[in-house]
């Protein structure tokens, strides 16, 4: 399955475009659909995004400054289990 980021959304299907990788205007949700094995990449920064209602507006940029996160570390570690 191939993905690609559209300009003013989400992710989507498409037939030859390049994968989409993490990004940190993705919402936490989005990225936890896209990527189940992300799910422990939150985890393990202590992050309690799995179930939290408000992973559905929150994007990874927005969480990880309110958890006090370093964003490029969680980005770079979101992308390692995006591949």
């Amino acid at each position: 399955m191939l993905w690609r980021k559209e300009a003013s959304g989400p992710a989507s299907q498409v037939g030859s475009m390049k994968k989409a990788i993490p990004t940190l205007d993705m919402t936490v949700d989005q990225v936890m659909n896209l990527w189940p094995a992300s799910i422990r990449v939150f985890m393990n920064f202590k992050m309690s995004c799995v179930g939290c209602p408000i992973a559905t507006f929150h994007s990874v940029d927005e969480a990880s400054r309110e958890h006090k996160i370093d964003a490029a570390a969680l980005l770079g570690a979101l992308r390692l289990v995006s591949v």
